[in-house]
């Protein structure tokens, strides 16, 4: 009989823990609920909570260990659209390196989609790869423009044990916080209020 994947959510419908064969997801979401968005810390510490009572109950029924082979940090952001940019068309206000040169004939794009990846390496070469997601949506309560700005960071772990595990996840939310800030324009920063 197949293994099924398990979901596992809060009160609040804010905290996701996914069990599956080959996966171990701990997600937060956001909800109606005022919940304020939590930082890294927080996530990471939310998730060790969850893997070990995962940990514990797999000891407790004998179901053997597990092998971790890789690790993947992912942040969707959601851009909607307001003074920096109004249709999607407008893409390189968001995300600089994107020019748009609307051609007499074609106009602007109606929309745009785009994916990117970059390798992520130190000093002993690549490590990992960070792969980047911009797609337009509709945001529902208002029905105006959205854009979704996903970063996915996956890798090796660097270690066998949990450990291991860790030290790729803070290296992935560096590469994902410091690729955000490279990515995006210095007028969406300031409609942010995000300074370095």
């Amino acid at each position: 009989m197949p293994v099924p994947r398990c979901w596992f959510i809060n009160d609040t419908g804010t905290r996701l823990v996914q069990v599956q064969p080959d996966r171990f997801i701990h997600n937060w979401r956001r909800t109606e609920t005022p919940e304020e968005y939590p930082d890294y810390d927080n996530i990471r510490a939310g998730f060790l909570v969850e893997w070990d009572v995962f940990i514990d109950f797999l000891d407790r029924n004998d179901l053997g260990t597990i092998s971790i082979d890789q690790v993947e940090l992912t942040y969707q952001n959601h851009i909607p659209s307001g003074t920096v940019w109004t249709e999607y068309g407008q893409l390189g206000s968001v995300i600089p390196s994107w020019s748009t040169h609307p051609d007499p004939f074609l106009g602007d794009p109606e929309r745009v989609a785009v994916q990117l990846q970059y390798v992520m390496s130190d000093d002993t070469g690549p490590v990992g790869r960070l792969g980047i997601q911009i797609k337009p949506e509709v945001y529902r309560k208002e029905e105006k423009p959205l854009l979704v700005l996903a970063l996915t960071a996956r890798g090796a772990p660097e270690g066998e044990d949990m450990g291991g595990a860790l030290r790729f996840l803070d290296r992935a939310h560096e590469w994902i916080v410091r690729g955000f800030t490279a990515l995006t324009s210095p007028e969406m920063h300031k409609e942010w209020e995000r300074y370095q």
